[in-house]
């Protein structure tokens, strides 16, 4: 959606009944949006402050990546993030298109596929950050 009314009108049209928990960008809590109030305090109070989950800055992009990669499939061969397909048409056409870029390694952002998976790892990084020492897999 263009602007926070409008995404909040539609979940809660799209969702009436059901509590819904939101993840957003920290930087949402900066006074840059068209209103006086930050994004992310018009999302408190459509949701309520305890359904909006953030950290108090952005993670790492490469932490986010690397956290929905290991839901994907972990050194321990755990795969805990599924994608249905059927439902999940854009996500899993950014999935397939997503680039990275070989000088930095992080995703290329000319493609505009990038929305839907910051999206994504905003959640999974929220609630299941990479923790401790990497280990190497037996392969």
């Amino acid at each position: 959606k263009r602007d926070t009314e409008q995404l909040i009108e539609t979940i809660k049209l799209r969702y009436k009944g059901y509590d819904c928990y939101i993840y957003p960008d920290s930087s949402g809590k900066s006074g840059q949006t068209a209103t006086t109030i930050t994004d992310i305090a018009q999302l408190k109070t459509a949701f309520g402050p305890r359904n909006v989950r953030y950290p108090n800055k952005n993670p790492r992009i490469i932490n986010r990546v690397k956290s929905v990669n290991a839901m994907f499939c972990n050194a321990k061969d755990d795969r805990r993030l599924f994608v249905n397909t059927d439902q999940c048409h854009i996500l899993t056409t950014c999935l397939e298109q997503q680039a990275y870029d070989p000088n930095t390694g992080m995703p290329q952002k000319k493609y505009n596929v990038d929305h839907p998976l910051d999206s994504l790892g905003y959640f999974i990084h929220f609630s299941y950050p990479i923790v401790g020492r990497p280990s190497m897999r037996n392969i």
